[in-house]
């Protein structure tokens, strides 16, 4: 288990969500074509100064239990071998394990 991985990512989502609101506000008054060229250069120079931490594209889909970054279902938040294993223990209601 990668725990440092694991807190690493909780704490980079925790950043980005921070600052997720302040973005939303500034390309919203970036993309309003009736407001003054001047001002809306200002904004796109306040977008720039924002650090690289709070972009969403930096946040990577870890396991949530295992650490692994690879073949991760987004809604479960699992890798593939875990999401497995914990079907196969009946850990989520409703579901099948299933081979072809």
């Amino acid at each position: 288990m990668k725990k440092y991985l694991i807190i690493k990512d909780f704490k980079r989502r925790k950043y980005v969500n921070k600052f997720e609101w302040k973005k939303k506000i500034l390309k919203a008054f970036y993309h309003n074509h009736n407001l003054n060229l001047k001002f809306r250069q200002k904004i796109y120079f306040n977008i720039l100064k924002l650090k690289k931490k709070t972009f969403l594209t930096r946040v990577k889909n870890i396991c949530i239990l295992t650490g692994k970054s690879h073949s991760i279902y987004k809604k479960f938040k699992l890798s593939r071998m875990s999401l497995r294993e914990n079907l196969s223990v009946t850990f989520f209601t409703g579901m099948k394990k299933s081979s072809w």
